[in-house]
């Protein structure tokens, strides 16, 4: 007869969602080739994991020598909203980092937004386009600031009635 238990502890299911991105993140490595789709599964993975288990990990590869590729994607994998203390963190990476570097942290900057603070993001990411000089990285900020400002004008409005 096998028993399973119903409730797991959890443990167990932090050390499932930690062998999830353990697995995602050597696929990522392996596929040096194509970073482009490496990006593409790290900003859409971030958001629905927010695996905040891996942070440390992350800081420690964006704070290292480790190449850009993976600096790029630790970056990333920061970008959801419940991860907004690490916000300085990447807001220093966009000041600092190479062009790669600062245009993935302003992507994860916007995948912060949340609908209610919207405005310090976009802030942030307007003082870093009015400091920069790279047009890639300028079209990136500016890219990321009409996400953040467009999700602000779609909240509801509320309509009162006389």
């Amino acid at each position: 007869m096998n028993i399973r238990p119903l409730h797991q502890p959890k443990s167990q299911s932090s050390n499932e969602m930690g062998n999830l991105f353990a697995r995602m993140e050597t696929s990522l490595k392996m596929a040096h080739a194509d970073l482009e789709k490496s990006i593409r599964i790290a900003k859409t993975l971030a958001p629905i994991l927010c695996d905040q288990s891996s942070n440390d990990r992350h800081i420690k590869t964006i704070t290292s020598d480790a190449p850009v590729q993976e600096k790029v994607i630790a970056i990333l994998m920061l970008g959801f909203p419940n991860n907004r203390p690490l916000l300085p963190v990447i807001a220093s990476a966009l000041k600092t980092g190479s062009d790669a570097v600062r245009m993935a942290s302003a992507i994860a900057i916007s995948q912060m937004r949340d609908g209610h603070n919207n405005h310090v993001l976009a802030e942030i990411l307007s003082d870093a386009l009015n400091n920069e000089s790279s047009l890639e990285v300028k079209k990136t900020l500016r890219k990321t600031i009409s996400l953040l400002l467009a999700q602000k004008t779609q909240e509801p409005k509320i309509v009162r009635e006389f």
